[in-house]
């Protein structure tokens, strides 16, 4: 038993150490990490195509990569900013039982709905923080999609579905995600609403989500590695 366990642990550690050492090459260039991050979905998905708890929790992580893309180009329009902060203001009735909607996504978007009214009366050129606040929306999103993963998957797919610690990793993950955004948001404020000029999330921002995506890629292998890894005595 005790041998079954260290070696077990052992391949885990191991996992998570190419991981690691991957994570570092990779760091500062971020455009290679998401794609190998697509890869390590899409091979997964397929390797366990039979698993409803993977397979629908890839799904949702696909969806999140998927409209981070769009989100990205879609600030861009004339009229995204006015876009995101109505449905802003609906997302906030929505997820308003989740904690984070109530202690840190509301105060922040009063402070945000604010500077831009005063940005705009002044004339100043306003940073692009909408694209940020549609970034704090889909980590939301994301962690509601993983809290009711379990009835609408056993609804309309498989009665199979049940929870998992990688349900509850992942979400708390989206919280993370949620914190650092709101943070460098707040960073943004700061800069251009005060004389001081904080940078240390602007320029580690990259690096800290890069980190949170790694975890997430290690969860996931932990999870599969738990699941199927097996010593025969």
């Amino acid at each position: 038993m005790f041998l079954r366990y260290w070696l077990k642990s052992g391949f885990i550690n191991a996992i998570a150490g190419a991981f690691i050492f991957f994570s570092f090459i990779f760091f500062g260039y971020a455009e290679y990490f998401d794609r190998i991050f697509i890869v390590f979905l899409v091979v997964v998905g397929l390797f366990n195509i039979k698993n409803v708890n993977v397979i629908s929790i890839i799904v949702i992580l696909m969806i999140e990569r998927l409209l981070e893309e769009v989100f990205y180009f879609s600030t861009t329009f004339q009229l995204a900013k006015v876009i995101i902060y109505t449905l802003s203001i609906i997302f906030v009735y929505y997820f308003w039982y989740d904690l984070l909607v109530k202690r840190l996504i509301l105060p922040l978007l009063i402070v945000v709905f604010i500077a831009e009214i005063y940005w705009n009366l002044i004339g100043y050129n306003p940073p692009r923080i909408h694209f940020y606040i549609e970034m704090i929306w889909l980590n939301i999103i994301t962690r509601y999609l993983l809290f009711m993963r379990i009835p609408v998957v056993k609804k309309i797919f498989s009665p199979k579905a049940s929870q998992t610690s990688l349900d509850w990793q992942l979400y708390s993950l989206a919280k993370w995600n949620v914190i650092i955004i709101g943070l460098l948001v707040v960073e943004y404020l700061f800069r251009h609403l005060t004389a001081l000029n904080p940078l240390f999330l602007y320029h580690y921002y990259k690096y800290i989500i890069q980190l949170l995506s790694f975890l997430t890629l290690f969860f996931i292998t932990k999870h599969l590695i738990n699941y199927k890894f097996k010593v025969i005595m």
